[in-house]
């Protein structure tokens, strides 16, 4: 082979090879950054997720509240209507659970 086509091919990959490394570098600079991005959106995203739940839990308590104050006044008003729904649930609930437990014993098909 001629020394001179030897070099010239040489010359050829090695600026192939710093083209290519030049593309990977600039190809790996632009996904890093756009893994970046999308980490920041993510984490935007989970902050105002958070912000959102906080405020959620906050109007839940209190109207859990304002409903226990409904309810105590409810029950100091009318004992005996409140004594009748506590027995009435606690008879349903009995009920449901004899039924789950009697399902549980028997044996499928």
């Amino acid at each position: 082979m001629d020394p001179h086509m030897s070099d010239t091919i040489r010359d050829t990959a090695e600026n192939a090879r710093k083209v290519v490394g030049g593309t990977v570098d600039k190809l790996t600079d632009q996904a890093r950054d756009q893994v970046d991005d999308l980490s920041n959106v993510a984490n935007d995203f989970a902050k105002k997720g958070l912000e959102i739940a906080k405020d959620q839990m906050a109007t839940f308590k209190a109207q859990a509240s304002s409903f226990a104050k409904d309810a105590e006044k409810s029950i100091h008003k009318n004992p005996l209507a409140a004594v009748a729904i506590a027995a009435g649930a606690g008879m349903l609930i009995a009920g449901l659970a004899g039924v789950a437990i009697r399902s549980l014993g028997r044996p499928t098909t």
